[in-house]
């Protein structure tokens, strides 16, 4: 699942560059615009539903508007989608009139070609560049935003589909503006019915902040859930230390946690 939050910050960063969808498919493809900082996305399993968020709300809108465009609106049409095209968020050229693979060079690239370079079993295969994608799927599901409220109001996100949540969760006081993705979806969790119970399972492309994780420490045991959390291998190399600093900035918002999950 890491992939899929790699693929969806990688696509954002890609048509954010280019303006339309042409990675996939091609000249004449739809145009979008949009897209933030691409410094982290997160995704959640809950139920049947799988949500996501980034650091940078504009990025989500721009993840979202993707996926609207793709008639991408269910998790399992999300994860054929990212195995099969993958790699087409790798830089490219040209080389005469054919488009040759480029290895990918940064820490998130990095990690989705070695994630994309292995088999169910776990063992190595080749890198296949797919063609582009061509004419838009039949019309399928869309999914669907929801936006942040304060605690105890408005509506519950859905338990199924592909849900993108965004907005401003509170905060305790005095820490800061930043808001990072896992939290916006712990915000979001507080919201479920309380029937929903079970392992949630978070993944996503960034090592979780010593504020962050403070803030799952506290939530997590008064959620009715276990909870799990895969880090990026890229992100806890030594050796991209220039990457993690800039990954957690200072005045980090730490979520509220008495008040979204309250005794």
């Amino acid at each position: 699942m890491n992939q899929v939050a790699l693929y969806l910050n990688l696509a954002a960063a890609r048509v954010k560059a280019d303006g339309d969808l042409r990675y996939l498919m091609g000249p004449g493809a739809p145009t979008l615009s949009g897209g933030g900082n691409l410094q982290e996305t997160q995704i959640l399993f809950v139920r049947d539903a799988l949500w996501v968020a980034n650091n940078d709300d504009a990025d989500t809108a721009l993840q979202k508007d993707i996926l609207d465009k793709l008639k991408i609106g269910t998790p399992e049409a999300l994860i054929e989608h990212v195995e099969a095209f993958q790699t087409r968020v790798f830089k490219r050229m040209k080389l005469s009139a054919k488009e040759i693979f480029v290895p990918p060079g940064s820490p998130a690239e990095i990690l989705l070609a070695e994630l994309a370079g292995l088999d169910d079993a776990g063992g190595k295969r080749d890198l296949t560049y797919p063609p582009a994608l061509g004419a838009l799927p039949i019309a399928g599901k869309k999914p669907v935003g929801y936006a942040l409220k304060s605690p105890g109001t408005g509506e519950g996100p859905a338990v199924s589909g592909i849900v993108f949540v965004t907005g401003n969760y509170e905060g305790v006081a005095g820490s800061g503006d930043n808001e990072h993705a896992e939290q916006k979806l712990l915000a979001a969790l507080s919201r479920v019915p309380d029937n929903v119970r079970g392992t949630l399972a978070l993944y996503g492309c960034k090592q979780q902040c010593s504020i962050c994780k403070g803030v799952f420490d506290k939530a997590i045991p008064k959620v009715a859930s276990s909870y799990r959390y895969l880090n990026c291998r890229a992100h806890d190399d030594p050796a991209i230390k220039s990457y993690q600093a800039q990954a957690h900035p200072s005045g980090i918002k730490a979520l509220d946690v008495d008040r979204y999950f309250p005794v």
